[in-house]
């Protein structure tokens, strides 16, 4: 909003208005999601809290929720040709922490979380997570409900989806 409002005169103070109005319904949503967020995975039983995933990018959204994370590329390495030492330890590792279920980031989901589900006999989510703003439809709200949703619901918990989109559209109503 500082931003903005610098490039306007100081007697444009119809539009600084505006501009400070916007920006604290901006504040005010982000403050409500984060705290909706909160409540949804403190749903989740303790023991659940694993997010296992091939993307670091959920490690993020772990940290800032109190999820532990796998990220499968992390711990396998990028190389094309996973080793089977590597993949016979995240198998120990994924079996040892008692994980519930495996994160899918696409449909089909990839062969390697796949064939570890086949091995671990542990199950893919029923929905894929998005990551890199990859949703086909949506914005910034609405893919963390959605990602937040499917993480809850798959990991025991249970997921208020319409507030959720309560805050999706107030979002939606600023611009």
């Amino acid at each position: 909003s500082d931003s903005l409002k610098r490039d306007l005169p100081l007697s444009d103070k119809k539009n600084r208005q505006v501009i400070n109005k916007k920006y604290q319904s901006v504040v005010s949503i982000l403050e409500d999601l984060d705290q909706w967020t909160e409540k949804q995975v403190s749903t989740i039983p303790e023991e659940n809290r694993w997010i296992v995933s091939k993307h670091k990018a959920m490690e993020y959204y772990g940290d800032a929720f109190g999820l532990k994370n796998y990220s499968l590329l992390d711990f396998l390495g990028h190389s094309s040709s996973l080793r089977p030492r590597s993949i016979s330890s995240l198998i120990g590792e994924l079996r040892n922490n008692n994980i519930k279920v495996l994160f899918p980031e696409q449909k089909p989901p990839s062969k390697l979380i796949r064939n570890l589900s086949r091995q671990t006999s542990i199950p893919l989510a029923s929905k894929p997570i998005y990551v890199d703003g990859l949703m086909p439809k949506g914005n910034t709200i609405s893919v963390l409900v959605y990602n937040t949703c499917t993480i809850v619901n798959s990991l025991g918990g249970l997921c208020d989806k319409n507030k959720g989109q309560s805050l999706d559209q107030k979002w939606a109503g600023l611009y």
